[in-house]
């Protein structure tokens, strides 16, 4: 069984695969939290809740890795949900 820092490092290693994969083209506005999940859910098969993968959203911003912009959209509970992209190096 995974401790729980690998975990974090194991979400954070495949949203940065995800935002490569899908959101690399300069048009795209990116992925919010929720688009995030849905992907690593399907492309991963992982069981992380929303909550566990917004965490690590944050966690990457924080390291200089992604940026979160000022677009949102509405998310699934009817609240907006902010777009993060890959910090261009």
């Amino acid at each position: 069984m995974l401790k729980a820092n690998e975990r974090t490092d194991s979400i954070k290693s495949r949203l940065l695969i995800l935002f490569k994969a899908f959101a690399t083209d300069t048009t795209h506005p990116g992925l919010t939290g929720s688009d995030a999940h849905k992907l690593h859910v399907r492309e991963f098969g992982s069981k992380s809740p929303i909550w566990s993968v917004r965490a690590r959203l944050t966690t990457l911003v924080n390291e200089g890795k992604l940026i979160k912009t000022s677009k949102k959209k509405i998310g699934p509970q009817g609240e907006p949900e902010h777009y993060y992209k890959l910090r261009k190096l």
